[in-house]
């Protein structure tokens, strides 16, 4: 009907009839017949499967939730009629749709453990705020329990001191013990009172040798080497058992004039003593002579290398002698006039010299120059110049006041310029940052590396001849002419005065565990002082923390 109808024509092709449409215009006709025909006739899975094909199978065409189920639910009641794309495309479908579940299970689990591990944190947290509130309120109850504990017996060691008559010694204890665990109303004026009642006083060392010029500590702190105005040498063995007591352990014999100056070797097995009769003198400890060092001229200053394999002499013709004791060899540093000082570097490479004649020097330790410290400013001549704890700078001071800290290179870095008269006397704190400097006027000045002026001591009445820090870090000492060692605070307050002797004190030393002070007396006198450091040194007394430094009272014994 359709070839009478001239829309489609019949052909014989190889034995087959084929149809062909009559005319292109009739192909879209058709295609809307047949979508018409799709909706119509066609289930929902069967047009998404064959637009899935059409598309090249994305999955993102697939059928989901609601659509996947209703055509499960078709394809298993029509079965015959399901073409086998339309199976592929419901399997796929059904893939799609298990994978989805599988990522909401996942990620539903992930919010669950989340979830419990926020809770568990919050938990944990709470716990743990309850634990601290419970040791903190623990500890202040402990904390005040130990206060009021600790109240309790101080209390009672300050009414056990205001009770004690018998002996001053035991009251003291008894009020530094009581102030030590509480400062307060009662404790402080307490301690004070005991303080003021105790006699200071210092058993003597005696001999007939005159003034002592020098002394100092083996570096284990068990003996003394002294050296005496009419050249003795004596070392004095300090025994602590059962009481303390000082016994004359050897003579050393050889010097005819003045010793300046006396000490041990950094390891403690021998002794340096230089005088005035030329010679510098090398000793073991139990007495013997190793080596005399023979100068030109009288000798004023000196000291070991900080490996003590090197000795410096300081001469009256203006020449450092450096020696070196284990391959026997000298070098010799000049100034145009007499020496005044002599020390080795901390490292032991370099030695400052000082003179008269207005300069200092500084030289590598096999006597070559390295530079020449000279103030322009001042004409008079440099009395000493020592290292920095560092070693990389060089204080110096004169006779018309003025002290000048330099570089190793020769630099003029600060100027301190206070003094009325000599530079007797300077030293640099431990850390470097402080530095004291002290006159022939009495007074002393404590300047910050910078050069600004923190305090001025004043108390002494004649010249003084040693200022360093004390034993303790916020402790300065000065020794004077006029017979009293002076002991500072910080701030300028001074805390003790040590009387050594009615005439004059000339030297003192500190042993090296900080617990004896030996200070020697001179112009006649033939005393030397032990004082012994007493109890706990660092007392707080007042508003303000102040260090108590007293030397007082103990057993010594003298000489035979």
């Amino acid at each position: 009907m359709m070839i009478d109808a001239h829309l489609v024509r019949a052909e014989q092709r190889r034995g087959a009839t084929w149809f062909e449409l009559a005319h292109d215009r009739m192909i879209d006709p058709i295609k809307q017949d047949n979508a018409v025909w799709f909706e119509q006739h066609l289930s929902p899975l069967q047009r998404q499967a064959a637009l899935w094909e059409a598309q090249g199978r994305p999955d993102s065409l697939v059928l989901r939730d609601d659509t996947l189920t209703e055509a499960e639910a078709w394809a298993h009641t029509h079965a015959d009629e399901v073409l086998p794309i339309e199976h592929e495309f419901l399997a796929a479908s059904q893939r799609v749709h298990e994978q989805a579940e599988r990522e909401q299970r996942f990620n539903r689990n992930i919010r669950i453990a989340l979830g419990v591990v926020a809770v568990l944190a919050v938990l944990a947290i709470a716990a743990a705020l309850v634990a601290f509130n419970l040791n903190t309120e623990l500890d202040q109850a402990n904390s005040s329990l130990e206060t009021a504990l600790r109240v309790s017996d101080s209390q009672r060691l300050a009414y056990a001191a205001q009770s004690e008559a018998n002996s001053t010694e035991t009251a003291l204890l008894l009020a530094m013990e009581a102030v030590r665990r509480d400062r307060s109303i009662l404790t402080e004026p307490t301690f004070r009172d005991a303080l003021d009642k105790m006699t200071w006083q210092a058993r003597d060392i005696a001999t007939d040798d005159g003034t002592v010029l020098s002394m100092a500590f083996s570096p284990d702190g068990r003996s003394i080497v002294t050296g005496y105005g009419d050249g003795g040498v004596y070392i004095w063995a300090i025994v602590k058992e059962p009481d303390v007591a000082v016994e004359l352990r050897a003579t050393l014999e050889g010097h005819t004039a003045p010793v300046w100056h006396a000490s041990y070797s950094p390891d403690g097995q021998f002794i340096l003593s230089i005088a005035d009769d030329q010679t510098a003198r090398l000793w073991t400890t139990d007495g013997t002579l190793v080596k005399v060092l023979e100068h030109p001229s009288g000798l004023s200053d000196g000291g070991f290398s900080p490996d003590g394999q090197q000795v410096a002499v300081a001469a009256d013709n203006g020449n450092a002698y450096i020696w070196n004791l284990m391959v026997r060899w000298s070098h010799t540093t000049g100034h145009d006039l007499d020496m005044t000082s002599v020390q080795f570097s901390p490292d032991g490479q370099r030695v400052a010299t000082a003179s008269a004649d207005g300069t200092a020097r500084l030289w590598w330790s096999d006597g070559r120059l390295i530079t020449e410290y000279a103030d322009e400013g001042s004409d008079g001549s440099v009395l000493l110049a020592i290292f920095s704890p560092d070693g990389q700078q060089v204080l110096t001071g004169d006779e018309v006041g003025v002290a000048v800290l330099w570089s190793l290179e020769g630099e003029m870095l600060q100027v301190l310029d206070a003094h009325d008269g000599d530079v007797t006397a300077a030293t640099f704190s431990a850390d470097g940052q402080q530095i004291l400097t002290a006159d022939e006027e009495g007074t002393a000045y404590l300047w910050s590396v910078n050069g600004r002026l923190i305090t001025v001591l004043e108390g002494h009445a004649d010249t003084i001849f040693l200022a360093r820090f004390g034993p303790e870090a916020d402790q300065m000492l000065t020794a004077s002419l006029d017979g009293t060692i002076r002991i500072w605070s910080r701030d300028g307050t001074m805390e003790a005065v040590l009387q050594t002797d009615a005439t004059a004190s000339y030297t003192l030393a500190i042993s090296p565990d900080k617990q004896f002070l030996v200070s020697a007396s001179g112009r006649g006198s033939d005393i030397t002082r032990i004082w012994k450091t007493w109890g706990d040194r660092s007392l707080p007394c007042g508003a303000t923390p102040i260090l108590f430094i007293r030397w007082p009272t103990v057993p010594m014994g003298s000489a035979s």
